[in-house]
């Protein structure tokens, strides 16, 4: 029987070194084990590499946003207060029986352009015609332009006051003839849409408006600056509170066109100091060529920027005036997409005055700016992102003017109005510091079936200037959710987000997977403290159900949209961004997230 012969056994690695023995062996099968030959005395080439375990950077940590301190710094755009009438008694209404408080009321405006309580005073007023004697004037407001002082030109704000007067006393219209107020009847508001969320880097000044009104007290006798032309003020302060317009001011108009108008306010906001410091200036009554002018400076001001707001403190410039003479606090905010106006209030410690103001600056051509925030949403019925708004704390969410706390909470239900209420699902793959997203729906309470969808993200900008510069490559790691609709509907359950980022070069480049499959491949071009780019399919395609056979369960993607941006407080600890668009008649929406991986020690 012929013998087998013996299998060579060759490793490669030493193939240069044993050539001459192997072809000996082979020839007398014999069989070589590596373990038979003698290793020699040179490094290994190809020596094995062991990965470096990265984890999530956790040295980055969001400090506590103090703008919920207090009830009154909690940001709304919008906030209006009555000019108080106390109830008064003879034939004059000159005797207060009851006296009357501030009451303020705060809202999320939807627009600027109409005054808050106009049909609610306009009622009052066809009411008091009614009545016998009835003598009631038009109703003014500030911005009608009768006269310099009432003039304003705001695209996304507008403060000041509305108001008429009655030659008699005012009647009551909840009691009928029961009960006898001041002459007066308006309010003072303010509002604000589109929350800015980008500045100005550079120190920059705004110029505007203020109005006040106090309460009414018995206590309170006539104010040397209530004593001008116009009757409502012989009782200023008193029979009804005392309004910036009733005040003795330079008013305009057929008199003079000459000195400063109203009242007026400054805002210096320096944004490497983080605070917002200025003024409001009553500018008195003159005439003709207005040669002599008091200026009346009524308040200073300080304030801390948080986000696209501001809160701080309010100085009375004269403690012992018997209207002006107390401090408070102020809060306001920045709006216009590139910041160009501001508006907000201002309360005395003792709530005696409550302020309203608005002011804007001037924009340059090519001016320098400063993106502070990300807040958008996407509906699944549409291939581009919206606006939310937010000041400033991504742990709020505000759908329909409600404000939803994200900050420890994973799944939150909220009614909205009578018809409607949002359920709202956030991300929570990592602990996320200065970045928040998710999904929300917005559902009928009357039929659950009827509802839209959205994807959201909020994410707090970094500084442009923490921005690392060394041409190093950073790992980032997250989690995206997102929908595929239309030919084919998908909805993300397990996923993941790996970046690339080169700040030197400005690049960035990601992978999205869901179900452990390769999703859409990213590539962005970084700008400032964000990026922008276009995300498409893998050449295969994506596979939706990585177990289905079928060719509806794949779809192809390219040039989607991608824009997002980095977030933190020290440097860029974590970054985010949406992607959507459409092809083939399926369209997509998602937001990612993803924090910076370092090594683990």
């Amino acid at each position: 029987m012929e013998r087998p012969s013996k299998k060579c056994v060759f490793n490669l690695k030493y193939l240069t070194f044993l050539f001459p023995t192997l072809l000996t062996a082979c020839s007398s099968g014999g069989s070589f084990d590596v373990a038979d030959v003698e290793k020699p005395s040179v490094q290994d080439s190809n020596p094995v590499v062991t990965p470096i375990k990265k984890i999530d950077d956790s040295s980055d940590v969001k400090k506590s946003n103090e703008q919920i301190s207090d009830d009154f710094y909690k940001p709304k755009t919008g906030a209006t207060a009555d000019i108080p009438q106390a109830v008064t008694k003879g034939m004059w209404g000159n005797t207060v029986d009851e006296e009357k408080e501030i009451v303020i009321d705060e809202f999320f405006a939807t627009d600027r352009n109409d005054n808050p309580k106009h049909d609610e005073l306009q009622a009052d007023h066809d009411y008091q015609m009614g009545k016998p004697f009835g003598n009631a004037t038009v109703i003014q407001h500030s911005n009608d332009g009768l006269n310099e002082s009432k003039k304003r030109n705001y695209q996304f704000t507008n403060n000041g006051f509305e108001f008429y007067e009655t030659g008699l006393a005012h009647h009551d219209k909840t009691t009928g003839n029961k009960a006898i107020k001041g002459k007066l009847k308006g309010y003072i508001f303010y509002k604000g849409v589109n929350p800015s969320a980008s500045l100005v880097k550079k120190e920059t000044e705004y110029n505007g408006e203020w109005a006040f009104t106090t309460d009414a007290k018995s206590t309170r006798t006539k104010h040397k600056d209530f004593s001008g032309e116009n009757p409502m003020n012989d009782i200023a302060g008193k029979t009804h509170g005392a309004f910036s317009y009733a005040e003795s001011i330079n008013k305009g108009g057929a008199i003079t066109d000459k000195g400063k108008f109203g009242h007026t306010s400054k805002f210096v906001v320096d944004r490497e100091k983080g605070i917002v410091t200025g003024e409001f200036v009553a500018n008195g009554y003159c005439s003709r060529d207005c040669a002599v002018q008091e200026i009346r400076k009524r308040y200073t001001f300080e304030a801390k920027i948080v986000g696209n707001r501001f809160q701080g403190n309010v100085t009375a410039v004269d403690g012992e005036d018997t209207l002006f003479g107390q401090n408070g606090k102020i809060e306001g905010g920045f709006y216009g997409d590139k910041g160009q106006e501001i508006a907000g209030k201002f309360l005395a410690n003792d709530k005696s005055l409550f302020g309203v103001f608005g002011a804007k600056r001037e924009v340059v051509n090519g001016e320098e700016l400063d993106t502070i925030l990300d807040s958008v949403k996407i509906n699944k019925k549409m291939t581009a992102s919206q606006n939310l708004d937010n000041f400033g704390d991504i742990t709020k969410l505000y759908i329909g003017g409600k404000e939803i706390d994200l900050l420890n909470n994973e799944n939150v239900s909220v009614e909205l109005n009578e018809k409607e209420k949002a359920n709202v699902r956030t991300d929570k793959e990592k602990n996320w510091q200065f970045l928040r997203f998710g999904q929300f729906d917005v559902v009928s309470k009357t039929n659950e079936k009827e509802f839209e969808k959205f994807v959201f993200l909020q994410g707090e900008r970094v500084d442009s200037s923490k921005l690392p510069t060394d041409d190093k490559t950073v790992e980032y790691a997250g989690s995206w959710n997102g929908f595929v609709s239309g030919k084919t509907n998908f909805e993300t359950t397990k996923t993941k987000a790996n970046f690339k980022v080169n700040f030197a070069e400005k690049t960035l480049k990601g992978t999205l997977q869901a179900d452990d499959v390769n999703a859409l491949s990213m590539s962005a071009k970084i700008e400032g403290n964000g990026f922008i780019g276009t995300a498409k399919t893998f050449d295969n395609g994506w596979k939706l159900d990585s177990k289905a056979n079928s060719d509806r369960s794949e779809v192809h993607f390219d040039n989607l949209t991608v824009k997002g941006g980095f977030y933190g407080n020290a440097g860029p600890s974590e970054l985010g961004g949406a992607v959507y668009g459409e092809k083939d008649g399926n369209k997509i929406q998602a937001v990612f997230g993803a924090k910076r991986q370092v090594e683990a020690k």
